[in-house]
């Protein structure tokens, strides 16, 4: 499956509400007047993130814990209404054309007492909206946007599992579900909530499928052509073509290959007959690749190195048994040639996978990134890189 998966836990949202708070303040302000009242609302203190799993009885998967919030109420000829007080945010997060935000925001107030109708009025019909827009209007995190945009993923969803961590699905095949993709394994998943607002982890996990697809659209298909004249009057033409470069991840341990295909005429010049040519059948090689993982700078990547031999095995007619290995030495030394070829392209290649940028992922707030010390390795059927967030 192309699969990419990214992860994190609560403390990347508070971040993202603390400096969105510091930063835009006045997206968490409102005021505005009716015929029965004026009205103004202050978020004085940034929202604290808590993910949770949805259940049936309790749908919403995050709740936004708000310290306090000023509101005033001036009902038309009368007196203001100074209030302060805690509220509570809950709701849904989800991905809706490819962009993560909160849905469905049910806002509670909390202890804030008995209050006239007008006041009530005003907070049930400006105030509590008033408040729910401000807190759809910050950009939280898009961690998509760690993934390589050449792998043009497809954000599909978006869920809390394991109690309080965020997993987001993004697929690059056909396939309509994610179900079938490796999970983050359980010690990874619980860094993702063991810093703090200041200093928050990510994760992502890429499918061996989606790094395959990396690969080919890098390395297509490498062709050589030749034409050789040999002793004792023989002859042979071949065309080498090296293709579908790929990536096999099983149980943490990755393999690639290289799919080598042969094209084979081989000739004997007969005394008074002239050339004689037969098509000579070739199986299909599958030839492993070198491969490697690492991370330097601001991406994780797979390193593909030099592919091993090339041994092609053939049968020839009866007529050409006496040059037979003359045509054997000879096709098998063009395959040693081709191989110098293609480790002359693929050796050293890198196909990144995240990208880190220099801001929290999907906003513009300015964030170092960098990955995890001995976080960057095959799990399962997948890429694993762990990313260090501060800000």
């Amino acid at each position: 499956m192309q699969a990419l998966m990214a992860y994190t836990g609560n403390n990347l949202l508070d971040m993202t509400f603390r400096l969105t708070h510091a930063r835009a303040p006045q997206l968490f302000t409102g005021r505005g007047r009716t015929a029965d009242f004026t009205y103004t609302f202050t978020i004085t203190q940034p929202p604290t993130v808590q993910l949770r799993v949805a259940s049936n009885a309790q749908p919403h998967n995050v709740t936004l814990n708000l310290p306090n919030v000023d509101m005033t109420v001036t009902p038309t000829g009368g007196a203001t209404v100074a209030l302060s007080c805690p509220a509570t945010a809950r709701g849904q997060l989800r991905v809706a054309n490819g962009v993560l935000s909160v849905r469905e925001l049910g806002i509670t107030l909390v202890n804030v007492g008995l209050l006239t109708a007008v006041v009530q009025q005003a907070i049930n019909t400006r105030v509590l909206p008033g408040i729910q827009a401000a807190l759809r209007s910050v950009r939280l995190p898009q961690l998509n946007d760690v993934m390589n945009d050449d792998l043009n993923p497809s954000v599909r969803e978006a869920d809390v599992v394991n109690g309080d961590v965020l997993r987001i699905g993004a697929r690059l095949g056909s396939s309509t579900s994610l179900a079938n993709a490796t999970d983050l394994p359980a010690a990874d998943r619980a860094q993702l909530n063991s810093g703090s607002g200041t200093d928050a982890r990510l994760a992502l996990m890429a499918s061996d499928e989606a790094i395959t697809k990396l690969m080919q659209e890098e390395v297509g298909t490498i062709t050589r052509n030749t034409n050789q004249d040999l002793a004792n009057a023989a002859a042979v033409r071949t065309t080498f073509r090296a293709d579908r470069l790929r990536l096999n991840v099983v149980n943490g341990a990755g393999t690639a290959t290289m799919r080598v295909r042969l094209s084979l005429s081989a000739g004997l010049n007969i005394p008074f007959f002239g050339w004689r040519w037969a098509s000579i059948t070739v199986p299909t090689l599958v030839v492993a690749v070198q491969n490697s993982v690492g991370a330097q700078g601001t991406s994780a990547f797979v390193r593909v190195g030099n592919i091993s031999a090339i041994n092609v095995v053939f049968n020839l007619p009866g007529w050409l048994g006496p040059v037979g290995n003359i045509i054997h030495n000879a096709v098998n030394g063009i395959a040693n040639a081709f191989r110098g070829v293609i480790n002359g392209i693929i050796n050293g290649m890198t196909f990144p996978i995240p990208i880190l940028p220099n801001v929290i992922p999907g906003t513009d707030i300015p964030a170092q990134l960098s990955f995890v010390a001995n976080s960057v390795g095959y799990v399962g059927n997948a890429l694993r890189a762990v990313v260090r967030v501060r800000a």
